[in-house]
């Protein structure tokens, strides 16, 4: 992967040998890591520093794409934009022969289970948790509980 792409981490851990699991060591010195990509499964989320950044990283995804006959459904992606400077016009991805744009910044995006919004004030996010919470409450306010749930509440 082409130097500079993704966005720095700091990080201060080593190995420990016996084990093969990081650990934190005060007296290490910090190491900057460069994330350009999380994936689980079938998700995978590309994390740049700017336009160009996340433009090299999706281009390398796009030749890995091509290289094994994988193809991605551009509807089912999303592009996040946090604290830009550019225009809305210009809030755009090549994402193989499509062109990605950035979802507005009122609006939240889930990526690996955890809501993200591009203005940092979260409305879209806490809606979706108040109506997912709601959905619950009416899903479970008609039913009734067993005798072995009612004494765990009572007793705890």
């Amino acid at each position: 992967m082409d130097a500079g792409l993704g966005y720095p981490v700091m990080r201060r851990e080593a190995l420990a040998e016996h084990h093969r699991i990081p650990f934190l060591v005060p007296e290490t010195p910090d190491v900057e890591l460069m994330i350009s990509c999380l994936a689980f499964v079938d998700d995978s989320t590309w994390i740049g520093r700017n336009k160009q950044s996340t433009q090299g990283i999706v281009d390398i995804a796009d030749s890995f794409y091509a290289l094994n006959s994988i193809e991605i459904n551009p509807k089912k992606s999303e592009l996040l934009v946090i604290n830009s400077t550019l225009a809305p016009d210009e809030l755009t991805i090549q994402l193989g022969n499509d062109v990605l744009r950035a979802l507005s910044p009122g609006t939240s995006a889930r990526m690996l289970g955890v809501w993200f919004s591009a203005d940092g004030k979260g409305v879209y996010t806490r809606q979706i948790v108040q109506q997912e919470v709601s959905s619950i409450c009416k899903i479970l306010a008609r039913k009734a509980i067993t005798d072995k749930q009612a004494i765990y509440i009572v007793n705890n």
